[in-house]
């Protein structure tokens, strides 16, 4: 397969899936073997806690707040800062 192909083909794809695909093009840019190590086990690491944090969320075991009150918090506190 010739690059023109591989660029037509990823056109093809939607945002995600070339987002996902991006990322796995930058992660496999030659690492060591202990950088995917490193960094398989951060990534693990991540999902998990999304996983957590999603699972929480619908399980309705953490408050959440919306965007709008977060911005008049923030905005809030920055302002009692200054």
């Amino acid at each position: 397969m010739e690059i023109p192909e591989i660029k037509y083909n990823i056109s093809l794809l939607s945002v995600r899936e070339r987002a996902i695909l991006a990322r796995w093009i930058l992660f496999h840019l030659d690492p060591t073997d202990e950088e995917h190590e490193e960094r398989d086990a951060i990534e693990a690491a991540w999902r998990h806690e999304i996983r957590q944090r999603v699972d929480e969320i619908r399980e309705r075991s953490v408050n959440t707040i919306s965007s709008d009150a977060l911005w008049k918090e923030l905005k809030h506190s920055h302002e009692s800062e200054g």
